[in-house]
């Protein structure tokens, strides 16, 4: 079985529409904040955490993913559940400022940071906050 990570998009409301926030990972590639999912936790919950400890940022999560994709990494395959998140509130500081820098951007913007496996996920997130599904856009 494959292990699970989940994956948070955090976004808010901005004087031009929706932004979204991506961090950079140890590289100092722009990704998304994502974690583990351990066993006493849900995707929602690690989601939730992993937005909170790599982005300074705590809000409501969606209950379901919008998406998911594969990974492999620690030799093992991994599957990546996406959640959104809604950010309610950024901390000036946060347990991992001091190794991650964090950007917002408009989604056009963000399709031109972000790389790879997460270029798509913009996209899709920008369809599921349009189709506004309870379960995978939090209120």
């Amino acid at each position: 079985m494959a292990l699970r990570q989940a994956c948070a998009v955090p976004f808010r409301e901005g004087p031009a529409g929706v932004e979204f926030l991506a961090i950079t990972n140890w590289k100092g590639k722009w990704i998304f904040p994502k974690g583990v999912v351990d066993d006493d936790e849900d995707g929602p919950d690690t989601a939730a955490k992993e937005a909170f400890e790599e982005a300074g940022v705590r809000g409501r999560v969606a209950r379901a993913p919008f998406a998911t994709y594969p990974d492999h990494k620690w030799g093992s395959d991994i599957v990546v559940e996406v959640y959104l998140l809604r950010v309610e509130r950024v901390l000036d500081s946060w347990e991992e400022d001091d190794e991650r820098e964090r950007r917002w951007a408009d989604p056009e913007a963000m399709r031109d940071f972000i790389r790879g496996k997460l270029r798509p996920i913009v996209d899709e997130a920008l369809k599921t906050l349009a189709g506004r599904d309870p379960d995978r856009v939090p209120a």
